[in-house]
């Protein structure tokens, strides 16, 4: 797959994920409001999508981000080849640092997606 068009599907999957996230939280209005100050939803909201039996709750966002990571690598590996002839210490100091980011990323989104599991546990 062409570098340009991997860069160009990640923010697309994030805005569609991100949709799908919050769909019926909020108008598309709302969403592109800009918030000074973040207001932290109630505790309550938040379990009641642990114990949510719908894919859309957390499932299938986090999932479509998650498997959309690797789309991150080739990118990143192609801008770190365009710098290398100019500023060698800074491509590979940037291309580690992205990576190991894109690795810390999908650890938190397989995070996200074993809480469905815990949600559904019963006592």
């Amino acid at each position: 797959m062409n570098r340009c068009v991997c860069f160009a599907v990640f923010p697309a999957v994030l805005i569609v994920a991100y949709a799908l996230h919050f769909a019926g939280e909020f108008t598309p209005a709302q969403a592109l409001e800009l918030r000074l100050r973040y207001v932290q939803p109630p505790p309550e909201r938040f379990l009641e999508l642990f114990r949510s039996g719908s894919a859309l709750d957390f499932l299938l966002p986090h999932l479509l981000i998650y498997l959309t990571l690797p789309l991150l690598v080739p990118g990143v590996v192609a801008f770190a080849a365009n710098l290398l002839p100019r500023m060698p210490r800074l491509a590979i100091a940037g291309a580690l640092v992205s990576l190991a980011g894109i690795v810390f990323m999908g650890g938190v989104f397989g995070s996200w997606l074993s809480f469905t599991a815990i949600g559904r546990m019963r006592a």
